[in-house]
């Protein structure tokens, strides 16, 4: 593949990137996801949002709009075992 992302990968990004029209539909524009997903691609971008401290405001947004992350982007790891406890622990899922 020319960019070297698998396909997986790529429908990977598909995937983020029709969420973030699905965001803006809802009156959310995640300008900072978009950067992310520009500068590091879908997979990193996922990574760094897991294991990063604290809450993700994205996240947070989503909330408040009754609307959490698809289960698509977030399928079952040991990463997401301790994303999943984070979520617990700020009052999600």
């Amino acid at each position: 593949m020319a960019n070297g992302n698998s396909v997986l990968e790529q429908q990977f990004e598909e995937a983020c990137l029709s969420d973030v029209e699905e965001c803006r539909q809802l009156g959310y524009n995640p300008s900072y996801f978009l950067k992310m997903l520009s500068e590091y691609g879908a997979v990193e971008t996922a990574r760094r949002l897991i294991l990063q401290d604290g809450m993700p405001d994205g996240f947070s947004r989503l909330w408040e709009l009754h609307r959490l992350p698809k289960p698509a982007a977030s399928r079952r790891t040991r990463k997401n075992d301790h994303a999943d406890r984070r979520m617990e622990d700020k009052g999600g899922v």
